[in-house]
């Protein structure tokens, strides 16, 4: 890579992207959805044992 740079010349270095994070509502959210999921799962296999 033999870019060529003249003197006077700004390089312009772009800052990383931010991660985007889960917020506490999000992970309370997705909690939330898995204990409904495996509760329904739970009734499902409860109702055909019998």
């Amino acid at each position: 890579m033999g870019a060529k740079v003249d003197a006077g010349a700004e390089i312009v270095v772009p800052n990383r992207p931010e991660h985007n994070k889960l917020t506490t509502g999000e992970w309370l959210g997705i909690g939330t959805a898995a204990a409904s999921i495996s509760t329904m799962i739970a009734t499902v296999v409860n109702l055909f044992k019998k």
